[in-house]
């Protein structure tokens, strides 16, 4: 069975499992592609007012987070106080996204929310004992964040896939490098053959000779 197919509770204990198999430091892996996120929120700023009431309810979006993350990892201790509706709706998207990866996601919401109250406190837009909750930019940006941090286009990357895809491209980078590294000798020395050539025969470059990197120019 694809991952895809799996429950919510299925991915969790997948991607907690992978997790658990891995040293830490672990990185947030998204599990759903970024053109499925953007759709998610699409169709959310779509919505009407009578359709987002029927649709979502605080019980229902605190469900999808649990089954998601685990009973341990509440979005709402994020926030100072209460959190309003549409900002639980992001933050399940967000959960969709993360399966398995709870703890990581709220600390991303935990960041993304102070820096947020720092910099309003250096614009001085509120002062130092002014309560600030957890909003809906604070879980867009930690998706647009998550979204531009992709690895490969737009596919669906696990944590496991992530690390051996940044091998993969360590390598072929340095594996270019390398290349291109064989290849200015040599036409370094073709150039030393051309200028020689040159110089005994006082004439114009014989047809059999590599031109120098000047006259390519």
């Amino acid at each position: 069975m694809s991952f895809d197919m799996l429950t919510r509770a299925q991915k969790r204990a997948t991607i907690e499992a992978e997790r658990a198999a891995q040293p830490p430091p672990h990185a947030v892996s998204l599990c759903l592609p970024p053109s499925s996120i953007q759709q998610l929120l699409d169709n959310l700023t779509s919505m009407t007012r009578p359709e987002f009431d029927k649709l979502h309810d605080e019980a229902s979006r605190l469900k999808v987070m649990e089954e998601n993350w685990g009973p341990d990892f509440d979005v709402r201790t994020v926030s100072p106080t209460p959190v309003k509706l549409r900002t639980l709706v992001l933050a399940a998207i967000l959960s969709e996204a993360t399966p398995g990866q709870g703890d990581l996601a709220l600390g991303l919401l935990r960041d993304a929310r102070q820096q947020r109250v720092e910099r309003l406190r250096l614009e001085k837009k509120i002062t130092a004992g002014t309560v600030v909750a957890l909003e809906e930019r604070d879980v867009k940006r930690v998706l647009r964040e998550l979204m531009g941090a992709m690895p490969v286009g737009d596919q669906v990357v696990k944590p496991k896939q992530v690390q051996t895809r940044q091998r993969k491209s360590g390598y072929k980078k340095r594996k270019g490098e390398i290349k291109k590294s064989k290849l200015l000798g040599t036409m370094q020395r073709n150039d030393g053959v051309a200028e020689a050539t040159k110089m005994m025969a006082k004439t114009h470059i014989p047809d059999n000779v590599v031109p120098s990197s000047d006259s390519e120019a």
